[in-house]
């Protein structure tokens, strides 16, 4: 069993002096009210499937949401502290899904030492509902994620940095279908980035990730290692691109998998009031969706598009396509979705939502296909 980071060392390191309360702390509250019907929150490929199941071929939910959080920025000295944390109650309209409840906390110290080293501490704990997909039973399926960072920039020339990062991880699933995808990683980094005065950079990055899956028998570790050179390059005044290529290996048990990834992602904003946005990249990792696999290579492209309508409306619409490839089953889906939303203003506090998604998978394995479409409305409010 691998030693825990000693997180609270690292955390004295970055105590500064001169802390002291800032006029500009801010602490808000937050209210949110969402009412959804999925057409097949259960995922099933069919009528037959759905049978099977939940003993009716009505596959659809609709699910009632209503959720409080507090959000606060606290400032000591030249120490930023950010608080984010959310609780919401669950509902549902058949009797098979027990009410659930979804819990975030998140932390982050943004903290600077002297005029060329600045860094953050982060921590986040959630628990939250999962896709049915691939569940293979009507109990509801979630996940609880921990996550504790730390990360440190320092300035060695004036137009050159060098980067550093640590990251712990523990993944636990539910039901008990899915606790062969518990998980716990630790990762490191290094880096460096040459920035100028536009606002771009380029720069160059080597990660490295080490893990195990505890629940199967024998214990299964695995081991990522990624290398990138990546950049960010404004054209113009109304347009932005990030991008990273390079190369993933990854040793899962008995398989090796290694392949070339990479990200392009911009926006462009030709007036005031339209602006769009795509992204397109292929990634390597672990799955949390499928039961068949734990090693993944996913290709990924978006293209959406925010259009200001009045001061108080916002229309926004995203199309998305997924290719993955679960490497031990042989096995392939691909997943194409869509979506519109509908955003009014109605106060400077409070905003009123309509949304629509789609989403058809079809994969080789037939049995987990397919379609949904769900519509949401729902208010939030902040303080």
């Amino acid at each position: 069993m691998k030693r825990p980071l000693h997180w609270s060392a690292l955390a004295t390191l970055c105590v500064a002096s001169g802390a002291y309360a800032h006029p500009e702390d801010t602490v808000r509250l937050k209210l949110e009210y969402n009412v959804s019907h999925d057409s097949n929150y259960f995922r099933v490929a069919n009528d037959a499937q759905a049978q099977a199941l939940l003993g009716s071929t009505d596959a659809s939910v609709t699910t009632h949401r209503v959720g409080a959080g507090v959000d606060a920025d606290l400032r000591f000295g030249r120490q930023v502290v950010a608080l984010r944390s959310s609780f919401s109650q669950v509902d549902f309209d058949r009797v098979i899904l027990k009410p659930a409840t979804e819990l975030s906390v998140k932390a982050d110290w943004n903290w600077v030492v002297g005029n060329r080293l600045s860094g953050s501490l982060n921590y986040q704990t959630k628990q939250d509902l999962q896709s049915q997909a691939d569940v293979a039973t009507a109990e509801q399926s979630k996940q609880k994620q921990t996550v504790t960072g730390f990360s440190a920039s320092y300035q060695a020339h004036p137009s050159f940095y060098l980067d550093f990062g640590l990251s712990e991880a523990t993944y636990a699933f539910s039901p008990d279908t899915r606790k062969v995808l518990d998980r716990t990683e630790r990762g490191h980094s290094f880096g460096w980035r040459m920035p100028t005065s536009a606002g771009n950079y380029l720069g160059m990055q080597y990660r490295k990730t080490e893990g195990d899956y505890p629940n199967q028998l024998p214990a299964r570790p695995y081991e990522q290692t990624e290398y990138n050179l990546n950049g960010n390059w404004a054209p113009t005044g109304m347009s932005r691109l990030a991008w990273a290529v390079g190369r993933t290996r990854r040793v899962d048990g008995l398989t090796t998998l290694q392949q070339p990834t990479w990200s392009l992602s911009g926006n462009w904003a030709p007036t005031g009031k339209l602006s769009f946005n795509a992204s397109w990249g292929k990634s390597v990792g672990s799955s949390d969706t499928a039961t068949v696999s734990t090693t993944t290579a996913t290709d990924n492209a978006t293209l959406g598009a925010t259009w200001l309508a009045t001061s108080k409306i916002t229309l926004s619409g995203t199309v998305r396509s997924q290719n993955v490839q679960y490497d031990e089953a042989g096995r392939t889906d691909q997943i194409r979705g869509g979506g519109l939303t509908l955003g009014y203003q109605a106060l400077r506090s409070a905003q009123a939502t309509l949304s629509y998604d789609t989403e058809r998978r079809n994969s080789t394995a037939g049995t987990a296909d397919y379609h949904f479409e769900r519509w949401s409305a729902g208010l939030q409010a902040a303080f």
